[in-house]
């Protein structure tokens, strides 16, 4: 016997803020959300963004939407027709088109994003910003990163690895 379960959101005083109608929620970030109606398997499912008041700022279209989460503002979003990524606004626009196999959630107005390269039979990876544009061409075997702290100083430091090479290369922002 199964139980029909539905996700709505409280205030901070305990009352209900926006119904119990939703099939999956997520957490807030800011004044944001992503909800989904329908869902029978979270990677299939159809998703839209949601403010705080319970206003949808997109329709439900976009398959399994992150980046909310230090997004610098842009959300991820695939394009349920091509298969491939892109990024959304805050108002639910699509400012950077899906284009890409795979995408990063942006860390200091910088994502990594890959395209298939039939020549390696594999991903190629690059850098972007918050505007598309490119900052690293797409064109490395990897790009991975990490927190590093020099004199004191925290910042997100990129690594890549050029293709055909096993050295990989340090790239502050």
């Amino acid at each position: 016997n199964s139980t029909i379960q539905k996700g709505g959101y409280m205030d901070v005083t305990g009352n209900l803020a926006v119904p119990c109608i939703f099939d999956e929620v997520r957490s807030f970030v800011g004044d944001l959300t992503c909800v989904g109606m329908n869902v029978e398997d979270s990677y299939d499912s159809k998703f839209a963004v949601m403010n705080s008041q319970g206003v949808l700022l997109t329709d439900y279209i976009y398959d399994y939407p992150y980046g909310l989460y230090g997004g610098d503002g842009l959300i991820s979003v695939r394009d349920p027709g091509t298969g491939l990524y892109g990024y959304m606004n805050t108002a639910g626009m699509v400012v950077i088109p899906c284009q890409y196999d795979t995408v990063s959630n942006f860390i200091n107005g910088l994502a990594v994003v890959s395209t298939y390269n039939a020549e390696t039979n594999n991903n190629s990876f690059g850098i972007i910003d918050t505007t598309g544009g490119i900052v690293l061409p797409i064109q490395y075997a990897d790009i991975g990163g990490s927190w590093e702290s020099y004199d004191g100083v925290s910042d997100y430091v990129w690594i890549a690895q050029r293709v055909g090479y096993e050295k990989y290369y340090g790239l502050a922002k």
